[in-house]
C-alpha cells in the first residue's frame, strides 16, 4: 500500500515536472515569437516611416514646414519614449507576477513535503506504539501460559502421586475427590 502511494506520488511529481517544463518551453517560444513579431513590425513601420519621411522632406522644403516637422518629431519622440517606459513597466510587472507565482508554487510544494513528512512520522509513531503494546501483551500472555502450564503439571503430578500413594490415605480424608480438590487449591 505504501509502495502504491509512493508510486502514485512519484508519477504525480513526474507529471508535474513535465507540465512545468512544457509550460517553460511554451513561455520561451512565446517570448521569442512575440519578440520576432515585434521586430518585424518595427522594421515594417520603420521602412514605411522612412519612405513617408523622405517624401515629406522632399515636398516640405520651406522653413515653416521644417519647424512644424521638428515640433512633430519631438512630440512623436516623447510619445515613443512614454510608450517605451510604459512597455518596460508592464514587462517588469509581468515578470514580477511570474516570479511571485513561482515563489508561491515553491512554497506550496515545500509545505506539502513538510506535511507529508509529518504525517508519515505521526503514522509511524502510531504503528510503533501499537507494535510495542502488542509485543508487551504477547510477552505477558506467554508468561501467563508458562505459569499455567507449570501449575497444571504440578497438579497432574500431585494427583498422580496421590493415586499411587494408595487409597488408604485418601479414604480417611474423604477419598480421591478430596485429594483432587486439595491439589487444585495448592
Amino acid at each position: 500500500m505504501l509502495l502504491a502511494a509512493w508510486r502514485d506520488a512519484a508519477q504525480r511529481l513526474a507529471y508535474q515536472r513535465h507540465v512545468v517544463s512544457a509550460a517553460a518551453v511554451r513561455l520561451r517560444q512565446r517570448d521569442l515569437c512575440c519578440a520576432w513579431a515585434a521586430w518585424r513590425q518595427w522594421v515594417v513601420e520603420k521602412q514605411q516611416k522612412s519612405a513617408r519621411l523622405e517624401r515629406a522632406v522632399h515636398s516640405w522644403r520651406q522653413a515653416a514646414l521644417q519647424a512644424a516637422w521638428a515640433s512633430w518629431g519631438e512630440g512623436a519622440q516623447r510619445q515613443q519614449q512614454k510608450r517605451g517606459r510604459l512597455q518596460a513597466a508592464v514587462h517588469l510587472w509581468q515578470r514580477h507576477q511570474l516570479r511571485s507565482a513561482w515563489a508561491a508554487w515553491q512554497e506550496h510544494c515545500a509545505f506539502r513535503r513538510h506535511a507529508r513528512t509529518m504525517l508519515a512520522r505521526f503514522t509511524q509513531q502510531g504503528l510503533a506504539r501499537a507494535f510495542n503494546s502488542w509485543r508487551e501483551a504477547a510477552s505477558h500472555h506467554a508468561q501467563l501460559a508458562a505459569k499455567l502450564a507449570s501449575a497444571l503439571a504440578r497438579m497432574r503430578n500431585r494427583t498422580l502421586a496421590a493415586a499411587f500413594a494408595g487409597e488408604q490415605c485418601c479414604r480417611g480424608r474423604g477419598g480421591a475427590t478430596h485429594v483432587l480438590l486439595q491439589a487444585l487449591v495448592l
